[in-house]
């Protein structure tokens, strides 16, 4: 069938069908609907460190937008480090759409709001996509609840901008779209929709610019040679569209992050094996998208469109393997992450599943419509049973819901009255791995309120020598360590009230220490006095 056929359904409205992919979120995410300002929703996240950075992170462009994002790069955290803010994915129109809403709402309301949208519009694209294909209404709308369901979806509601899919599925709806008739418009319309995947998950935006050109080039036909001029231009405006709405956000973190780069040992312990991407494995599609995916390959194998998707799961599953793929000993992950600076910051490699996944799921578009076609009653069922297969024995559900931490307990209102000067919370994190930064967080998160920056922090990267510190500072009250925080302008730290003991009490009024305020919700020191 021709992009051109594609069925029409004027059964459903705009607005039923908006709403159908909101009420699928709702149901992926229950109890959080009904739970919005209770706390955060942890999804399949062992503490909240991630869902409190997250927070944090949304709670700062919201703070900075009002000045027109002034001072945004320099994040009040791992003081005296300079623009720290561009060690981690940077969010900002997830950051505004939060700002938005939290100005009606609270912080916890507004990321759970944003959580849901995400995944309704996760599920729109996809239906705008499965019409590109060919899909009537009823199957593109089961393609959206399929891709609000993915496995790698499902798996990352902790972590809210890796939900973020609906940017890359409106990049390649609209590179169909270009591809079938070259206007300027569709051409913007991949500029734009590329923006804000870069805007909302620079990972998502990373590993669908290094798939997709290769795959891309199968869109090619004949006929382009007689309309060269008219491509070349399209080309360059999609081009030119993201390089000018991203340019300072791209140029900003880029500037800051220049030189650093994960380890091979980090890359590799981040990318997939074999084993994982295979039946059974932590990154398996399932085998209804499994069959479905690849029926709608065979079925649909003369159409270019279909072959692009193909393509797109095969060099999305090679770039999930990382470095661990070999080809006669030949490591191509690791060839491009010597030469491209950008996929020596990816971290986790695997997460390229996440193109695969929802490229089987456009393809399972072809395969059901193909089905709904030759027998309505085949066609139904086959629907039916692909999305009983994306919600059996899958974790749906938001996860535990955490409450924030306290506002402002007794010392963050002190402070709040006493401005100027970084603090130091301790303890300080003892490790890098995320149960170590759990309190860390919750400790950002409150920072915002009091207005001091922090010596602590948590991001994608950490400064030169962060580690040397933490362990450093949590020999406190030691003589050297006050001279040390001192010495960073540090007159302020605040303790937890377990880890402050008798015996450090002792050692800090022996230095001359003043004890400002002491409670169950920490202990609040002056080193000056």
């Amino acid at each position: 069938m021709s992009v051109r056929a594609r069925a029409r359904g004027p059964w459903l409205g705009p607005t039923l069908r908006g709403g159908f992919d909101v009420v699928v979120a709702i149901v992926v995410t229950a109890p959080l609907a009904w739970r919005l300002g209770d706390g955060l929703p942890l999804g399949r996240e062992p503490v909240a460190t991630v869902p409190l950075f997250n927070l944090w992170s949304l709670e700062w462009t919201a703070r900075r937008l009002p000045h027109g994002l002034a001072g945004w790069w320099d994040a009040p955290i791992f003081w005296p480090a300079r623009g720290a803010y561009a060690n981690s994915e940077l969010q900002p129109l997830t950051g505004a759409a939060f700002w938005l809403f939290r100005v009606a709402t609270g912080p916890a309301t507004a990321y759970g709001i944003v959580l849901i949208a995400a995944l309704a519009l996760d599920g729109w694209a996809m239906r705008r996509l499965a019409r590109r294909l060919g899909a009537p209404i009823g199957i593109a709308l089961a393609c959206g609840a399929l891709v609000q369901t993915l496995p790698f979806v499902l798996g990352e509601l902790g972590v809210l901008q890796l939900v973020m899919l609906w940017p890359v599925l409106l990049t390649v709806e609209r590179l169909l779209a270009w591809a079938e008739q070259p206007t300027s418009w569709a051409a913007v319309g991949i500029g734009l929709a590329f923006s804000a995947s870069f805007l909302t998950c620079g990972y998502h935006a990373l590993l669908l610019a290094v798939a997709a050109p290769l795959p891309a080039c199968l869109l090619i036909r004949s006929s382009w040679r007689h309309e060269w001029r008219v491509r070349l231009g399209g080309a360059l405006i999609a081009g030119a569209v993201p390089a000018g709405v991203c340019a300072w956000f791209l140029v900003g973190q880029q500037g800051r992050l220049d030189g650093l780069r994960w380890t091979a040992e980090t890359i590799g312990s981040g990318s997939a094996s074999w084993a994982d991407l295979g039946p059974g494995g932590r990154r398996w599609a399932g085998w209804g998208l499994a069959l479905l995916g690849g029926a709608g390959l065979v079925v649909g194998r003369r159409r270019r469109e279909v072959q692009f998707l193909g393509g797109l799961v095969v060099i999305a599953g090679g770039l999930a393997l990382g470095t661990r793929l070999s080809v006669f000993g030949w490591r191509p992950y690791r060839s491009l992450v010597e030469h491209v600076d950008a996929l020596a910051r990816l971290r986790s490699p695997f997460r390229a599943v996440a193109v695969a996944q929802w490229s089987l799921v456009a393809l399972s578009a072809v395969s059901l419509s193909a089905a709904w076609q030759r027998r309505r009653a085949v066609g139904g069922v086959l629907v039916c049973g692909a999305l009983v297969s994306s919600v059996w024995g899958r974790p749906l559900g938001s996860g535990s819901i955490v409450a924030l931490p306290e506002r402002q307990p007794g010392w963050s209102e002190w402070l709040s009255d006493h401005p100027g000067g970084p603090i130091a919370m301790l303890p300080m994190a003892p490790g890098r791995g995320v149960r170590d930064f759990e309190l860390t967080t919750e400790w950002m998160v409150q920072a915002l309120e009091h207005g001091h920056p922090l010596v602590n922090g948590y991001s994608g990267f950490f400064p030169e020598g962060n580690g040397e510190l933490r362990a450093a500072l949590n020999e406190f009250p030691d003589t050297a360590v006050i001279e040390r925080l001192t010495g960073l302008g540090v007159r302020y730290v605040v303790a937890d009230a377990a880890w402050w003991t008798s015996t450090r009490d002792r050692e800090a009024r022996a230095n001359d220490v003043t004890v400002v305020s002491a409670g169950p919700d920490g202990v609040l020191l002056d080193l000056i006095g």
